[in-house]
């Protein structure tokens, strides 16, 4: 299938599962306005595992640079260390729950999702004469979502319920990478790139939960959840007013003889010899997630 048509059908994917959450939006604010309906606040907080294969590249691109630029320099140590994949992450939630029955509920809740490659995992040491280079490339993704989904209770005993939960939401990201060099024993750094970049995504998730009722208002829970979220479309601002994309490629470097992915933002899609595999940048926060919280019933 051409690339073209390709990319009208995911924007078109995308403009209906907007137009899909704000239809449900609606229903559900008219379905609290219109019904007398019991509250309860849910809040919780979650361990994720996904798998970025854009940002995981594009650090491990930077590593392989490093290492063959040390071999290659005859003054210079072999390059030490490991560049570690990002693939955990952390989120918290708030979310509203309404009542329509004692098994039926409806829920509106929001949040922030968290992930990073700190300068500890993506540290790179290079030992010369005078000095020690570490290179540093800490690259974060965060997120704030909208979401809204239903539930489904089971009671299995006096005070235990299992649920099913299932939904979907907008995801509004903000992509954050940075490429350095502390200089020891100066202690001096060199800020060889930075940039960020947003983006606005979609996510369809569902979970599978246990309630206990640990009093009339209190309930703890524990809930696993799936979730399936691409986020693409990273963009950024420069001064004139102009907009650039964050793209994924390989870069030929003809020195040491390599293609190095990276991230890079461009105003407009590399092309060349010397590029290969060029798309725009995709943040997969598709994955599992483990759940634990309470719900405040009012």
């Amino acid at each position: 299938m051409p690339k073209d048509r390709v990319e009208m059908m995911h924007k078109m994917i995308k403009k209906l599962a907007q137009i899909k959450i704000f239809t449900l939006l609606s229903l559900f604010l008219l379905a609290v306005f219109s019904y007398p309906l019991d509250l309860s606040l849910k809040i919780s907080g979650s361990l994720s595992y996904f798998n970025p294969e854009h940002i995981n590249r594009n650090l491990h691109g930077r590593e392989e640079f490093l290492k063959k630029l040390a071999f290659a320099t005859e003054s210079w140590s072999d390059a030490e260390g490991e560049v570690k994949d990002l693939h955990y992450g952390i989120s918290f939630e708030g979310e509203f729950l309404f009542s329509l029955s004692s098994r039926l509920s409806i829920g509106l809740g929001t949040g922030y999702i968290y992930a990073e490659a700190t300068e500890e995992k993506t540290g790179i040491t290079i030992e010369r004469a005078e000095d020690t280079l570490f290179s540093v490339h800490p690259t974060k993704i965060n997120a704030f979502p909208l979401n809204f989904c239903g539930y489904y209770f089971f009671p299995l005993r006096s005070q235990l319920k299992l649920y099913i939960r299932g939904g979907l939401g907008l995801l509004w990201a903000k992509y954050i990478e940075r490429i350095g060099i502390w200089i020891r024993p100066e202690n001096s750094f060199i800020q060889v790139n930075y940039q960020k970049a947003t983006a606005q995504g979609t996510s369809f998730f569902s979970g599978l939960g246990l309630s206990y009722e640990a009093s009339t208002d209190i309930h703890f829970f524990i809930e696993a959840e799936a979730k399936l979220s691409k986020i693409s479309k990273f963009q950024n601002k420069v001064q004139e007013g102009e907009e650039t994309t964050l793209f994924f490629y390989e870069q030929y470097n003809p020195s040491l003889q390599f293609w190095q992915a990276k991230n890079i933002l461009h105003k407009e899609k590399p092309s060349g010899d010397d590029f290969r595999n060029v798309e725009e940048v995709v943040v997969d926060l598709s994955g599992f997630s483990v759940k634990i919280g309470i719900i405040i019933k009012f």
